[in-house]
């Protein structure tokens, strides 16, 4: 969990960031402190670097990542207040980590600007459009748009607001109306960043929609039986006083990801019975368990040996 909020000073449980990461087991981070919004406290750029530095520490000490999570609103302007905590201020880059860039055009080019710098950015899963968001750029075309611009796949994340209630404001700054932003907007993204053939495209190598791609897992793969890994399972299934025989998998797992794209020599081996699994009343004989345990240790002291 985050410690914070909009506010700065943030608050917390024992009076400071530092001492709630080091003390307080699931604080990780703090946020989500405002930037860039009518909403914020209107923070300092000194104000924000003391903030990143203790939750920095607090994190090395603790030993938890010390993140500062930025709710970044839709002000002109954008990312330039944590551009001037990384040129100004020594802690890393990769402490930062703004959320919403999505939300308007320009501030997801300073949201690519800033992870070619070396930091993590976050998408909302908004509702674009009229009942929506009205300028925010929908989050699984976002993270393609990141990926064209130069953006490593491994900084960019997705997330929905955490049920969170966002204000619709007139023109004269009442609000008009308040929502509450629905989780399951992550799924329905997640689903695009995969299906989405707007393009008439698929997404390019590297990207989450090659990675995940549903047709992926319709691949088959067969490992030759007289590999290290099978005779070394093999062998540790029968010193364990079971039935070593070798047989196909019919079923699909990530395995295959590694067995096709890599080439790399792949078996499916664990305790139980595949009947029961996926059922509703799924379940594992202990002394199966405990056999696998077993079968797991030979197997791997075997593999080792022969490294």
């Amino acid at each position: 969990m985050w410690i914070g909020a909009y506010d700065v000073p943030p608050p917390t449980f024992t009076g400071s960031v530092r001492q709630d990461l080091v003390l307080v087991d699931k604080i990780i981070g703090v946020g989500e402190i405002a930037i860039s919004d009518h909403r914020s406290s209107m923070p300092t750029i000194s104000e924000l670097a003391r903030i990143a530095a203790d939750a920095f520490m607090g994190g090395r000490i603790g030993g938890k990542c010390g993140i500062l999570h930025l709710h970044v609103g839709d002000e002109p302007s954008g990312l330039d207040p944590l551009f001037r905590l990384i040129r100004d201020f020594e802690v890393p880059i990769t402490q930062y980590c703004p959320t919403h860039v999505n939300r308007i055009p320009h501030l997801l080019d300073h949201g690519f600007e800033f992870a070619r710098k070396g930091g993590p950015i976050d998408m909302t899963t908004f509702v674009p459009g009229p009942t929506g968001m009205s300028k925010a750029v929908k989050a699984s075309r976002a993270v393609k748009m990141a990926l064209d611009a130069g953006v490593p796949l491994e900084l960019i994340t997705m997330s929905t607001d955490g049920n969170g209630v966002h204000s619709f404001f007139g023109s004269e700054g009442a609000v008009e109306r308040v929502e509450l932003w629905q989780i399951g907007t992550l799924y329905s993204e997640v689903r695009d960043l995969v299906l989405d053939d707007s393009e008439g495209n698929p997404y390019p190598r590297g990207s989450w929609g090659d990675f995940i791609h549903v047709e992926r897992g319709m691949k088959a793969f067969a490992t030759d039986p007289a590999t290290t890994v099978v005779q070394a399972f093999r062998h540790a299934v029968k010193g364990a006083g079971g039935d070593d025989g070798v047989d196909m998998m019919r079923g699909w797992g990530d395995v295959e990801f590694v067995a096709t794209d890599r080439r790399v020599p792949t078996i499916y081996f664990g305790p139980g019975t595949v009947a029961a699994a996926h059922t509703a009343d799924e379940y594992i004989d202990l002394d199966r368990y405990h056999m696998g345990v077993t079968v797991y240790e030979r197997a791997i002291q075997e593999l080792l040996s022969t490294a």
